[in-house]
Order: C-alpha cells, then structure tokens, then sequence
C-alpha cells in the first residue's frame, strides 16, 4: 500500500507540473505586462538615478533626470528627490553670466525642451524658472535650420505643442514642421543629421530619429504632405522589426530604446502597438516583446562591450533603455486607457478647476494624498476634496456598510463639487501606487444617508481607480476587495490562455490530491 500512495502522489505532482508549465508558456497579456514592468521600472529608476543640482558647474546637463522625472509626474509615481530644487539650480547655472542682450540661449534647442516638457508636469511653469522663459528662449532659437540636427527640431516642437503656450505661434511651429518634412531621405527614414552631409563620419538613417519626427509631426498628420511622410516614415520603421523577437533590431541588434521610439510614434497616432501589423509569428508584439530584454532588477537591459569590442556583449541593466522603454510602456497604457498623449498636457489640470479638454475637473487631498478626476460637471465647476476622519459618523457607516476592518481601508474623503452633476458624472481616484494591481471596492454615502457600493475595480499602474460612476457627491471609501469580487471594472480573468484548460487543470488536480487523502485513509484504516 505504501508503494501504492508512493506512486499516486508522484502522479499527484506532475499533473500539478503539467497544470503550471501550460501557463507558463502562454504569451503573456500586454496590459498586464506593461502594468507591473512600469512600476518596476519606476522604482529601479528612482534608486540608481542620483539628483543631485550641482552649483559648482555652470550647465550640468544630465538628460536622464529631466525625462525621468517627467515620467514620474505624468504616471503619478513620488519620486524620492526634490526635482524643482534640482531645476531651479540646474537654470540659474546654466544662464549664469547670461545678459537680457544675449542672443542666443545658452542650452541648446534639445536642452529647452526636456526641461520644457518635464516641467510642466511637475507643476513647474516652465515660462518662469527663476525669471527666465524657457518656452520663449525655444521658440525664438534663430538657427534651427543651420543646426543641422534632427533631435533638436523634433523635441523643440513636441515641447511647443505639449501645452498651449502663447509664445509658442503657429508661424513658429509651422516653420519647424517644414524643416522636419524636407529632412525625410530616400528610403522615408531619418538621419541624426536633417540634411545631407558629405563631411558626416556617418549619414544613414535611423530608427531612432525617425520615430522622433513621426511623434513630433503627429499633430499635423491631417496634412496631406505630412501624411505622406508619416506614412512612408512607418514604412521604413516596419522593416527593423525582428520577425522572430518583436523588438526593433536596429543593426541587426534588439534594442529596447529604438522599440519604445516606435511605440512612442504609434501611440501618438493612435496607433495599438499591439495590433496585427506589429505582432510577429511567436505571438509577441511591440509591448510583449520587451520582456526578453527585463533584468530581475526591474530595469531593461542594455548591452556593455569590451574596450576592444572583441568580446561578445553581455547584458546589464542600463538607465536609457529603462526610462525610454518605461515611456514606451507608459504611452501604451494611457492609449489602452483612452488617455492623452504622453507628452500632451493640453488635456490635463492640476488645479482644480476645469481641464482644457472634455470638462474633467481635478482636485487633491494633502493630507491623504489622495487625487480626485471627476468627469461631467458643469463648465466653471471646482472640486474640493477632504479626509474623512474616523472619528466621524460617516467614516463609521461605511465601515460597516464595507463590512471590512479598519486596515483593509485605503481611503476615506469628501469629494464635494461646486455644482452637483446634472445625470451621470464619472470619478477617477488616484491612490497609493503600492496597491497597483490590487482589487478595490468603491463605497458612497448618498446625501439621504443610504449608502451604495458603486462596484470593484483594479488598481492601475500608478494607482488609479478608473470609471466610477455617480450621480451625486459626498463621502466615498475605498476598500481592499476579496479576490473573488467580480462586479465593476475587472479584468478579465481568462486573459492569458484557455480558461476550460485552466478549470480542467485545477479539477483534474484536486481530483489527483482527493485520490491520495482517499488512499492514504484506507491504509491507514488497514
């Protein structure tokens, strides 16, 4: 009989192996891959990237920190620094020695615009950075045409139209679109240089700064000529694709930073990355395929070589690759989420009053760090939003209308606009990322003292609760939901595979272990 249970509980243990390795080799789902790899990558970069403002060196430029930080304001990620310390220092430097007189700025076309479009996110006017207007200094830059570079044009007008800035005139703009159209090559790719140049150690086109030109020229595609380069640009892009891996293979080499600059110029076209024509035989698509270059650290790899370049390269977690794959990831999820565009601000408000577009008003609460985005007010309306104390006879009813413990709440505030909704009003709430992924319950008390469950929802990326719908105002709660929970928005639990093969294997297990328990008794009863 020993021998008997012996050989069923090895029966046992590979039927739960044959069970786990059919969901090991499934492709994975590219929202929840890009979900949980964003927040790694996040927080790998805010531990191995140093912000530090240096006074001592008159333009310490450090690209990383600047796209970094716009990164982590526009998902809503804390960074651990002080980025308007860093700025500020990092400004004052730079135009140290700088007259009113002085023609020219003293950073270039590419450094104006980083700082240009990472300060606006992080609640800094980039028009007075310590007196000085970056937007004004980029807009009136007189040699973009001698400069001869591909990069400074295209950021410089991704930077003018992030947000609608009056220095920024469509004389201007237009004046850079023209540059960027005349600068397409032959074969509809794009060189580091605009223009030809015969003295150029090297000349050939990029993928790099072609997607570059398709995401800055995007807000013009309704422009037949500009449609044609885009569309001839994306042609040329398609071909460095690795058919067999998924990702950009720039020079015969996987490369996560030439994949997220096509990403990038995708999704500012409202292009899915995902879709069929940018998904390869193994399954794997642009987002997908990112994971064969994800380090166990959180971070994207890159490639070191030796001094000599006669050494294979080996891998290594990398600062570029990560924060570039990281905005290719972050882009996706705002397309997937019917968001703006990762470097459009236009559609966004930080102040509470109403946003520039589809009436979306948006409040904070200092004290719970919780931000509010409420859809479907009247023009004009405000939002305020508050803690719920709980003391307070409100905080105790929907406690008990939770049914859950004290710990279990994440959130408990007063959202109360100026103008109660006139039907139906969506609210979005932006909690504690560390629950990104987490099921959440959404509670509400209603003005006649009853109260409602407004449904379960999933935690986003960077800890937004999405889509809840209200018709009225007053205390909400936010409680960790039971896995089990299956009303509101959810995500759909057969996304990664067959679910009658799941339910199979999960039976076909128990039933395995049933026949053991049930074995071992009988011996035990001989």
């Amino acid at each position: 009989m020993k021998k008997k249970l012996t050989s069923l509980a090895l029966a046992f243990v590979m039927l739960l192996g044959i069970v786990t390795t059919a969901f090991a080799g499934e492709t994975v789902n590219a929202k929840d891959f890009a979900t949980a790899t964003l927040q790694a990558n996040l927080k790998w970069l805010d531990a191995n990237v140093q912000v530090e403002p240096d006074e001592d060196d008159a333009i310490l430029v450090n690209t990383n920190i600047d796209w970094m930080y716009q990164l982590f304001a526009v998902t809503g990620f804390k960074g651990s620094a002080d980025y308007s310390k860093y700025v500020e220092s990092y400004i004052t430097s730079s135009f140290a020695g700088s007259t009113e007189s002085t023609s020219f700025s003293p950073l270039s076309p590419s450094d104006l615009a980083r700082v240009v479009l990472a300060a606006k996110p992080n609640g800094i006017d980039p028009t007075n950075i310590k007196g000085h207007n970056l937007v004004k200094e980029l807009a009136d830059f007189a040699d973009y045409e001698n400069n001869n570079q591909t990069n400074p044009i295209a950021y410089a007008l991704l930077a003018l139209n992030s947000s609608n800035y009056t220095e920024a005139t469509d004389s201007v703009k237009n004046a850079l679109v023209s540059l960027l159209v005349k600068g397409q090559r032959e074969d509809g790719g794009y060189s580091w240089l605009l223009m030809p140049d015969e003295n150029a150690s090297w000349d050939g086109t990029d993928p790099d700064s072609t997607a570059a030109v398709i995401f800055a020229l995007a807000p013009y595609y309704s422009d037949a000529k500009v449609k044609a380069v885009i569309d001839t640009a994306l042609e040329y892009l398609k071909k460095d694709i690795n058919a067999e891996t998924g990702l950009v293979s720039p020079f015969g080499t996987d490369s996560i930073a030439s994949t997220s600059r096509l990403v990038l110029a995708l999704c500012a076209l409202g292009i899915d990355p995902t879709g069929a024509d940018y998904t390869v035989k193994n399954g794997n698509n642009l987002i997908t395929a990112m994971q064969t270059r994800l380090d166990k650290s959180g971070a994207f790899n890159g490639y070191v070589y030796s001094d000599d370049y006669t050494q294979p390269p080996t891998d290594a977690p990398d600062v570029l690759e990560t924060y570039q794959g990281a905005q290719a990831l972050a882009a996706y999820l705002r397309l997937a989420n019917g968001e703006s565009f990762l470097f459009d601000y236009n559609a966004t408000s930080n102040n509470g009053t109403s946003a520039e577009k589809d009436n979306v008003v948006t409040a904070k609460d200092e004290e719970s760090n919780v931000a509010v985005a409420v859809e479907g007010l009247a023009d004009g309306a405000t939002l305020t939003v508050t803690t719920v104390e709980k003391t307070a006879e409100s905080y105790k009813i929907l406690v008990k209308e939770a049914g859950v413990d004290e710990e279990d709440v994440i959130a408990c505030i007063d959202v109360t606009p100026s103008v109660q909704p006139d039907g139906t009003a969506t609210i979005s709430f932006t909690v504690n990322d560390k629950f990104a992924g987490k099921k959440v319950n959404v509670f509400h008390l209603k003005a006649d003292g009853t109260t409602e469950n407004l449904g379960t929802f999933e935690v986003g990326a960077t800890g937004e609760v999405e889509g809840v719908k209200v018709d009225s105002f007053s205390p909400f709660m936010i409680t960790l939901a039971e896995d089990t929970a299956s009303t509101g928005k959810t995500v759909d639990t057969a996304k990664t595979g067959d679910a009658s093969l799941a339910v199979f294997g999960v039976l076909a297990v128990v039933g395995a272990a049933a026949i053991v328990l049930t074995a071992k008794k009988k011996n035990e009863e001989n």
